[in-house]
């Protein structure tokens, strides 16, 4: 079990190849430093940070504050690592678009596969 918050963040992001800016902007605007000062440990996430953490990861919140309960709802963070870099990357840009822009995505997505 991953021991600690900021363990378990670094461990995320470097899953996705994301950079601390990355992650930042993709959670309403945070400063790599906001992201750096967590995955040291440094002060545990708002409520705030940690839906928008949970959810640019796709694990549960309770997952980031206890390692316990890995599963977000249908998932397992362990399918991550059966995703390309072409998919993590095209996940990555789906997850920091509005939702409006989510749900063209979406319907063109839909639209190609059929």
């Amino acid at each position: 079990m991953i021991e600690t918050i900021g363990s378990r963040l670094i461990q995320l992001r470097k899953n996705l190849k994301m950079s601390q800016d990355n992650v930042g902007q993709a959670c309403g605007g945070l400063s790599k430093s906001t992201v750096s000062n967590l995955e040291k440990d440094g002060s545990d996430p708002s409520a705030k940070t940690l839906i928008a953490l949970a959810e640019l990861f796709g694990v549960s919140e309770k997952w980031i504050m206890t390692g316990q309960d890995l599963s977000k709802d249908h998932k397992n963070m362990k399918d991550m690592y059966l995703l390309t870099d072409d998919e993590k990357t095209m996940l990555f840009s789906y997850r920091s678009l509005s939702l409006l822009e989510k749900n063209i995505v979406t319907k063109i997505t839909k639209c190609i596969a059929e």
